[in-house]
């Protein structure tokens, strides 16, 4: 039972099943589809760290899978990278839009209530809201 809700959580957030079928193939490939998809892109724990080469999610793994992510100005969400292969994780381009309100949800100020008012502004705000609260809370 608990796979299928696992199953489910991929079909909702749009990420191919465990066949693999249209999973980045390489880094470069996951860089440009997230910059295809306006700079945010889920995907499964273990597409990540198949592109890392690596067969188990061990504890060096995960710091290597964030630290090669970073280096190509891409950033995700967990922080902290789950230790399960059927996880799923937000990738997001580093200094985007998405990364902008990412980062104004998680660190509270004045500078971060202007940016979602911004992102709110001449939108339906319930749908912003709704998209921001998916971001923070699939963590």
């Amino acid at each position: 039972m608990k796979d299928i809700g696992r199953i489910a959580d991929r079909e909702r957030a749009g990420v191919d099943l465990p066949s693999g079928r249209g999973r980045p193939t390489n880094w470069e490939e996951l860089s440009t589809r997230v910059d295809r998809d306006s700079g945010v892109m889920t995907v499964p724990m273990e597409a990540l760290r198949d592109l890392a080469g690596f067969k188990k999610l061990g504890v060096h793994v995960r710091p290597q899978i964030s630290k090669e992510l970073r280096g190509r100005g891409l950033d995700h969400l967990p922080a902290e990278l789950p230790i399960y292969q059927d996880n799923l994780v937000r990738v997001y381009r580093q200094g985007s839009d998405v990364a902008k309100i990412i980062g104004a949800v998680q660190q509270p100020g004045p500078s971060g209530d202007r940016v979602l008012r911004e992102a709110v502004a001449g939108s339906d705000a319930e749908e912003v809201l709704a998209r921001i609260r998916d971001l923070v809370c699939a963590e």
